[in-house]
């Protein structure tokens, strides 16, 4: 199972998050915190680290980032050739700098913490951001049908730590 990573910039002062708008590959058309695989002899932080820096510009140290959550994504149908499970480690950063930057893969903008574009984001994200939001840590399983959109089901376990 591939190990990804997946980042929200929280912006405290101002009542806002950091994500983006998927340009191109898996997700294009979606909003989404920055989000990608880990590479050979990369730690998962540092991999956390620099898919921020590639998709937004931004720059987080890792000693910046704090693990909310652990989430096992299965596709038991994806489309011929494709594997898209994934187990992705969830970071929130509160301390980073640089100014937000289109690239190639993301369109990154600010969104008010109490007006977050569900209706735009992957349905899986409506279900497990307000616990995000609300401070909260956890483990997750999601398995998509055959469309690998909606939700065939999933389980979320609150943890104290991770």
């Amino acid at each position: 199972m591939k190990q990804c990573t997946l980042c929200f910039l929280f912006d405290d002062a101002n009542s806002r998050m950091l994500m983006g708008l998927k340009i191109k590959g898996f997700g294009a058309g979606k909003i989404n915190a920055f989000w990608g695989k880990q590479d050979p002899g990369e730690t998962i932080e540092h991999a956390a680290c620099r898919e921020v820096l590639e998709e937004s510009g931004m720059i987080v140290d890792q000693a910046a980032l704090e693990k909310v959550a652990e989430i096992a994504f299965y596709f038991p149908n994806p489309p011929a050739g494709k594997t898209w499970d994934h187990y992705v480690h969830v970071y929130i950063a509160r301390k980073f700098s640089g100014t937000p930057t289109e690239t190639d893969e993301m369109r990154p903008a600010w969104f008010a913490l109490d007006k977050i574009p569900y209706e735009k984001m992957w349905k899986a994200d409506a279900t497990f951001l307000p616990l995000l939001l609300e401070g909260k840590k956890f483990r997750a399983v999601y398995t998509f049908p055959d469309d690998c959109e909606e939700i065939a089901k999933h389980e979320i376990t609150h943890v104290d730590g991770l």
